[in-house]
């Protein structure tokens, strides 16, 4: 894996409302930029997240051990995530507007590990005050920068 790296994360947040059936499904995608590096045997990557137009930037930093995940993000929207599969974590999620506790548990992590790619699969669900509030599915792709110009070319082609 190259120093530089594209960071493409999609997933989708399935919102649920404990006083009524209603669930809510919303995609996430983002793409960016960023730096991997590995320090005493962990893989690092540094990025930025785009909020939306009202929240601006949020700087995150993934931790990638062998079988969990720790993402910790500062500015606008401020958090440390744990995803284990082998216990269940507490997130302090600091908006705005205040900070809120959510529990966290890992149904499933997948890393694979190639060259010039790294996919990790995360498929967790989300508890505050006791009750599910989502059901959380996503996909990070970590691209060395070279493939992910191979990718992009291949996709502007198949586009024309």
């Amino acid at each position: 894996m190259t120093k530089d790296v594209v960071v493409a994360i999609k997933g989708l947040h399935k919102a649920s409302y404990a006083q009524s059936s209603f669930e809510d499904e919303e995609p996430i995608e983002t793409l960016s930029h960023g730096l991997y590096y590995v320090k005493n045997g962990k893989e690092y990557v540094k990025y930025q997240e785009m909020l939306d137009a009202d929240n601006g930037v949020s700087d995150s930093l993934m931790k990638i051990y062998d079988d969990k995940i720790e993402i910790i993000k500062s500015g606008a929207q401020s958090a440390k995530m744990y995803f284990d599969q082998n216990k269940d974590t507490v997130i302090y999620y600091r908006l705005p507007i205040g900070t809120t506790r959510i529990d966290v548990v890992t149904e499933s992590i997948d890393i694979d590990r190639q060259e010039d790619h790294i996919q990790i699969s995360l498929n967790y669900e989300m508890f505050t005050n006791g009750e599910k509030m989502s059901v959380n599915s996503v996909v990070i792709d970590l691209y060395s920068s070279h493939k992910a110009e191979t990718l992009m070319s291949k996709k502007e082609d198949e586009n024309v």
